[in-house]
């Protein structure tokens, strides 16, 4: 495929039957006909291109049931608001901090100011994020632990670009507020666990194209009968048995676009690091199999 997405300022971007059949394969392969379409809809009414990975969508499991919402990075969030002509930049992060903590660990909030020209005036949109209302906890908070400043200042600022742009933001969140969100669904990236409502956008397309495509097989046995046994106790329940030679192949094949590093031996250190500070076990091989599988599910977050 040689031709590519084409914008258009008054319709949005334009998709063929190849990019559908490409965005279904690799961007959304989870979501229904009618799902896909929803999607589509919105890319096309945010000009953001799914296969550049500006916008994609998120299925999550909360409270025994599947919600979905469409997510961005903070730079697509930036782009939508540039292209309306009105934003007019956004002020450093201002964080405040408990009084008893002198090394400045994590800050309790985060504070951005986004400017927009309203009446041809500079008017401020000011919000703040809390610390204790987007940490996700221990399991997936690796990247809040090690950046904490960065991933909570993202927080607000998307927070000062919805009050800002109300219109062309709705519904549009981005990843680090969604990381404290529920259950994930496949391999999707994580996101907001509230179901999705058409707020500020127009109704999806009455026709629907027709796609008869079966999804993708799943990764879910990728796990094989294979175990590292050194070190096993003999009568250990089946969650506390070590982790299989599968699952140490599958995390070796994902460590790369995980812990992105220039070097493997960087790459080998973000990885050990994480093990340490989230399991408290100095190896891959001491991680037991329930342990392996929340390794793996973070690491499929990261892709």
């Amino acid at each position: 495929m040689t031709d590519s997405i084409a914008k258009r300022p008054d319709q949005g971007l334009e998709f063929t039957r190849e990019h559908i059949d490409l965005i279904k394969k690799t961007i959304a392969p989870d979501l229904t006909d009618t799902e896909l379409q929803l999607f589509l809809h919105v890319c096309r009414s945010t000009r953001l291109d799914p296969l550049m990975r500006q916008i994609y969508v998120v299925k999550r499991r909360s409270e025994g049931q599947e919600r979905m919402t469409f997510q961005v990075g903070i730079d697509g969030s930036r782009l939508v608001a540039d292209r309306t002509g009105f934003y007019a930049g956004s002020d450093d992060a201002i964080f405040t901090y408990a009084q008893t903590d002198t090394s400045e660990e994590h800050p309790l909030t985060a504070t951005v100011t986004v400017w927009k020209l309203v009446g041809g005036f500079r008017c401020a949109f000011t919000a703040t994020a809390r610390w204790s209302q987007y940490y996700p906890g221990d399991r997936l908070g690796f990247m809040w632990r090690k950046m904490p400043h960065v991933m909570i200042a993202k927080c607000a600022e998307a927070l000062s670009l919805r009050k800002a742009f109300p219109a062309e933001l709705s519904n549009l969140y981005v990843k680090e507020e969604m990381d404290q969100a529920g259950i994930e669904i496949g391999d999707l990236p994580s996101g907001y666990v509230a179901p999705v409502e058409s707020a500020g956008l127009m109704a999806p397309d009455p026709s629907p194209l027709p796609i008869t495509e079966p999804p993708p097989p799943t990764d879910a046995d990728y796990i094989p009968d294979v175990e590292v046994v050194e070190g096993r106790p003999e009568e250990s329940p089946r969650t506390q048995e070590t982790i299989t030679g599968g699952q140490i192949r599958f995390v070796h094949v994902l460590k790369k676009s995980t812990f992105k590093a220039d070097t493997k031996e960087l790459t080998e250190s973000l990885m050990d690091d994480y093990i340490k500070m989230t399991f408290r076990k100095d190896s891959l091989t001491k991680l037991t199999k329930a342990e392996a599988r929340t390794l793996i599910d973070y690491m499929k977050e990261r892709q």
